[in-house]
């Protein structure tokens, strides 16, 4: 699926690396993870029978020990990933688009800050 490719991209760019690191986890946050870091977890894929496009809608959850940490690195995530294309695995991003929405909480169990946003992302296998 797309979770691993965006990864890699998010991984390539030296604002989220300066801020995150290795700390980018398809699908599942480790349960004391150091922050900030990031969660990227499919929502929703389909697929184009006839051009076998696939268009996922992916959310991307950003963390931080304080609302402007997390802020500051969504705000790096998007500038990073929207309108972006290319190649990563074997895989061609066409673009990627904000699905709209967001959401930013405050989980005071673990007293962490959350902000989210979900993005449409257009691909094919190469």
């Amino acid at each position: 699926m797309i979770l691993e490719p965006l990864r890699e991209m998010l991984l390539r760019d030296p604002d989220v690396y300066r801020m995150v690191g290795e700390r980018i986890y398809p699908v599942l946050l480790p349960t004391t993870p150091q922050l900030p870091a990031i969660r990227i977890t499919g929502v929703d894929e389909q697929t184009d029978s006839l051009t076998l496009v696939h268009t996922a809608r992916v959310q991307l959850s950003c963390f931080g020990l304080s609302y402007a940490d997390a802020t500051m690195l969504a705000h790096r995530v998007r500038t990073a990933l929207l309108n972006r294309t290319g190649v990563a695995n074997t895989i061609t991003i066409l673009t990627i688009e904000s699905a709209g929405g967001g959401m930013d909480t405050y989980e005071a169990d673990t007293r962490r800050y959350h902000t989210s946003e979900d993005v449409w992302v257009i691909w094919r296998y190469t």
